[in-house]
């Protein structure tokens, strides 16, 4: 604990401590409460540290110290509660907008980024604060059925409740995408201070910590600094932050476990011999793999052999640490201590000798690649996981300690690598390689493909040669860089990540084939692996087609029946079961983010149902019979995604996805796991509502429900996808690109190594070749969410199929009983919510294509808002004529009256950046530097990150006590206060 003297003003001290309920009180009641007690403390602590303390000069010949600003913009941005209380903010803005000096713009811009972060941090304080006096808690309303759900059931049994809990997969896969730009010492000071005003609650003496975690936070940079130059993530960058969000999760799971045990124990305490709850046997079926580790390759040369090996053996390191440590206070298991003590020092020596030679040759030479690699080989070797588990599950028994159990547990979720590394690449990146394997593939028909494949895989003579080509073609070719006209590199690249596949087979289990089109796309991956097959052994890598564009979704089942009619790739995927000893499955991804881009959010959420059933339909036909298991791939902030549901729907009331595995960006992160309230809440609501929906479920979403054929919806929506395509791949969405210098808002949230190449990098927009994240993220950053582009003619087509677009009733019986038709208005909705249309317009000169975003904006709103409330936009409206504004505020009361403070506050703040925004950089400055700064300010509110917006229990209670009606309430949560938190 820290023993300086309090910075903080006893005014201050008294605000902080009732916005957080550390005086006991009622809990704070809006968010800007929380907000201007954290903003205060953070200004007071930075007060004395220049350039905080030194003066400003402004416009009108004033200079006072920064600090004295940055107090007048939190209270301007975040007012105390007063009657009447003039807008402060336009002249205070006018005011900073004024300093010239590069230094005090570049901590301004910081300043105002924490206030972001601090806002965020506010809404999970606040959410928690309602929903700590909840009489029921998640596990309890678990165990009892009262859930608010009408299926959940009461166990019986404390092996029934366990057995359930285990069932639901939920997986997390980390990556490391230009959501976000902060660094990992920004990121750890905001946990640390979230833990400390925590834990301040229930011990006073807390406070210095909350000071200290204060200073922490307001003096660590939020940019990662690199010769100070432009900021901007290494690939290593990306490895570190990676681990340190696997090591939140290590360190916070312990708490969700805790709440099953207590809540299990009392339940079925006192139960006859043998059939009382026993904490050993519960595991969480939470599976945790990272992109971000070096292996989302999407054709980087950047991502290489050398950083997967990197990173890997630093996956191994990070648990051996933790293992050495929590086994030095347990008694026994003597032989483990001496095996992983002797797999730290190795992994320790090995990353300090990879990061020398990366610093200086900048490469790996192919003999000392291999010679690390074997070397960490013969370190983890003794390193099982299986046989460690048991050992610590016979300790545990033995002794009881809970030290033992919280090890145990540990072991289970992240085994040795610290969960897993999971590839992700471009189909066509191995296309050329394959080519130069087989000769005269490139001319041959995609049947041909697919039985020179097959020829090749099933004759050893062929399959020698095709090795041989690809060892002679990726022979020497460490450290060269990437050309089309030179398959080597890439060959290099691939061979050496593949045998860290084959040699580390528990750390890197799964492939995703992204952009896959064609079945010789899974062929040809499948072959690679057989090419480095060395001693009998091979990578035994899960191959998953990720499908993106509507052509190849339609084609989806197809390419994924002619390749279980080729006997070899058959032959993997039975030949994989064995291996994990489980049932022949085939895992699959539908792109959400991608599919949207090209299609228009409208078509495309029903083209991802409707390619659901019919792969569905398709696996029902192979025999022996493989399990299809779709899952859920994405982020929780991209509203293109999601933005109206808790990602457990999906599995649950939706019925789409057989498990959920969610990408976790860095952004997202930093505001759902960093938090360890918002980590538990998280697991809790998730993990229980899957299970007891699963073990209850009585019907799968098609034909469930009242509505009768959901079909004409869906030819209706998917229709609408030619009209979006005309623009998407036209030239005006360019020009509108060019005209909101959208090309600037991608570059600004670069901080990834990711997409340097890809349209918008380097001047000008190619919305076409960009990263749909790129794309969504900047255009929210300029006042769009894009998801209702593609509603022009979606009343026409609703027309056409027999649905009365005018019709709001029959509207709303679909919205209720069509899931693809909820799916599709709910994000309508949240687009809606998040666009400020008067602000593009200004942005954009009042570019020609305003006035079909206009239209197509007035359309959406009619039809998503008369679907949601089955009434006639005149009778919401009273008749009158609303302009944008007033729509936007009927939009928040009858869909999002929980949240309707939280954005105000949010419009606030956004107004404040984008002012900021104005500044022109004088020549003195980083020209990166500030964009960024600003960009990490908007990003950290604006890209879609509202935690109450998708938490039902939430906005029932919030709307309860603060005296508001929550409009389309679900009958199953009117309960209010019944159901768990």
């Amino acid at each position: 604990m820290s023993q300086n003297p309090s910075v903080l003003s006893a005014a201050t001290r008294d605000a902080l401590a009732h916005a957080v309920g550390a005086d006991q009180h009622e809990p704070a009641l809006w968010q800007h409460q929380i907000v201007r007690a954290l903003g205060h403390a953070l200004i007071e602590t930075g007060a004395t540290q220049p350039p905080h303390n030194l003066p400003v000069k402004l416009a009108d010949g004033s200079q006072p110290p920064l600090h004295a600003l940055e107090r007048r913009l939190l209270d301007a941005m975040w007012p105390a509660p007063a009657e009447g209380q003039a807008d402060h903010l336009p002249a205070v803005l006018k005011e900073i907008e004024g300093i010239t000096d590069a230094s005090a713009r570049r901590a301004m811009a910081e300043t105002l980024a924490r206030f972001g972060h601090l806002h965020q941090m506010g809404g999970m304080i606040l959410r928690n604060l309602d929903l700590q006096n909840s009489p029921v808690t998640t596990a309890q309303g678990f165990i009892t059925g009262n859930l608010g759900k009408n299926q959940t059931l009461e166990y019986s049994s404390a092996a029934n409740a366990v057995e359930a809990l285990r069932r639901p997969r939920l997986e997390f896969t980390l990556t490391a995408h230009p959501t976000n730009t902060n660094t990992q010492s920004s990121m750890l000071a905001q946990r640390q201070l979230s833990m400390a005003l925590a834990d301040w609650k229930t011990n006073p003496q807390a406070q210095a910590d909350v000071e200290a975690a204060l200073k922490a936070f307001v003096t660590t940079p939020l940019l990662p600094e690199h010769d100070n130059a432009r900021p901007g993530f290494s690939v290593r960058d990306e490895a570190r932050a990676m681990l340190y969000h696997l090591s939140t999760f290590y360190e916070d799971i312990d708490r969700v476990y805790a709440s099953f045990d207590k809540h299990l124990g009392e339940r079925f305490d006192g139960a006859r011999r043998g059939a009382a709850y026993q904490p050993e046997t519960l595991r969480l079926n939470i599976g945790l793999h990272s992109w971000g580790s070096s292996g989302d390759k999407d054709g980087n040369s950047n991502v290489n052999a050398d950083t997967t090996l990197y990173s890997l053996v630093q996956h191994y390191q990070a648990s051996v640490l933790r293992y050495e440590q929590e086994l030095a206070k347990l008694p026994g298991l003597n032989g483990w201590k001496h095996d992983i003590t002797h797999a730290r020092e190795v992994t320790h020596s090995i990353v300090m000798r990879i990061e020398d030679t990366l610093d200086t040759a900048g490469y790996l030479s192919d003999v000392e690649f291999d010679s690390l690699s074997k070397e960490l080989q013969e370190a983890v070797a003794p390193l099982d996981k299986a046989r460690f588990v048991d050992d610590l599950e016979h300790a545990y028994q033995q002794t009881q300690d809970p030290k033992a159990l919280a090890l145990l547990r540990h072991a289970d979720l992240f085994g040795f690598s610290f969960g897993t590394i999971e590839y992700r690449e471009t189909a066509e990146q191995f296309v050329p390689i394959v080519e130069q394997m087989i000769p005269g593939y490139a001319n041959l028909s995609e049947e041909g493909r697919q039985r020179a494949i097959e020829t090749c895989l099933t004759s050893p003579h062929e399959m020698s040669e095709a090795r041989a080509r690809f060892e002679e073609l990726s022979f020497n070719e460490a450290g060269r860089p990437y050309s089309d006209d030179d398959a080597g590199p890439i060959a290099h690249q691939t061979r050496k990540r593949l045998e860290l596949a084959r040699d580390f087979p528990q750390a890197i289990q799964n492939h995703v084939l992204a952009e896959c089109q064609n079945t010789s796309n899974l062929l040809e991956l499948l072959l690679l692996q057989h090419a480095v097959s060395d001693k009998g052994r091979r990578p035994m890598l899960g191959i998953i087609p990720l499908f993106e564009d509507s052509d190849t979704l339609e084609r989806a089942p197809e390419i994924l029946k002619q390749a279980f009619a080729t006997p070899a790739y058959r032959t993997h995927v039975d030949a994989l079961a064995a291996y994990r000893g489980e049932p022949a499955s085939q895992q699959m991804q539908l792109a959400h983010s991608d599919n949207t881009r090209r299609n228009g959010l409208p078509a495309a959420r029903p083209l991802i149902y409707r390619t659901h059933d019919t792969l569905r339909d398709m696996f029902e036909t192979i025999v022996p019979p493989v399990i299809p298991r779709f899952y859920e791939g994405g982020s929780m902030s991209d509203s293109c995604r999601g933005g109206g549901r808790a990602f457990s729907a999906m599995v649950n009331e939706y019925g789409l996805h057989d498990f959920t595995k969610q990408t976790m960006q860095n952004g997202d992160a930093l505001n759902y796991i960093n938090d360890p309230d918002s980590f538990y809440r998280l697991h809790m609501r998730n993990i229980t509502h899957s299970a007891a929906h699963l073990t209850a479920r009585t019907t799968q979403r098609r034909g469930s429900g009242g509505s009768g054929n959901e079909e004409p919806v869906i030819e209706a929506l998917i229709a609408s996808k030619d009209e979006y395509k005309e623009w998407f791949y036209g030239d005006a969405v360019n020009d509108f690109g060019e005209s909101v210098d959208l090309g600037t808002e991608m570059r600004a949230g670069n901080a990834s190594s990711r997409n340097t190449k890809r349209g918008g990098a380097n001047g000008g927009v190619n919305v076409v070749k960009s990263r749909s994240i790129g794309f969504y993220e900047g255009f929210q950053h300029v006042g769009m969410n894009p998801s209702w582009v593609g509603m022009l003619t979606v009343p026409e087509q609703l027309d056409k199929q027999g649905i009365d677009p005018n019709n709001p009733m029959q509207l709303n019986r679909y919205y209720k009983y069509s899931p693809v038709f909820k799916d599709v208005v709910d994000h309508l909705v949240f687009g809606l919510l998040r666009t400020d249309l008067s602000y593009v317009g200004k942005h954009s000169g009042d570019h020609a294509m305003m006035q079909r975003f206009e239209k197509e904006v007035g359309i959406t709103t009619k039809l998503a808002l008369e679907a949601y409330t089955g009434k006639p936009l005149t009778d919401l409206t009273g008749d009158a004529m609303l302009d944008a504004k007033a729509q936007h505020q009927l939009l928040i009361n009858q869909v999002y009256p929980h949240i309707q403070d939280i954005l105000v506050e949010q419009d606030r703040y956004v107004s404040a950046v984008r002012t900021l925004k104005q500044w022109q950089p004088n020549e003195s400055e980083d020209h990166g530097r500030l964009p960024m700064l600003l960009h990490n300010a908007l990003d950290t509110v604006y890209h879609g990150r509202i935690l109450q917006i998708d938490d039902t229990q939430y906005a029932t209670r919030y709307c309860q006590k603060r005296g508001l009606e929550r409009p389309n309430v679900p009958e199953s949560a009117r309960s209010g206060g019944r159901g768990a938190a």
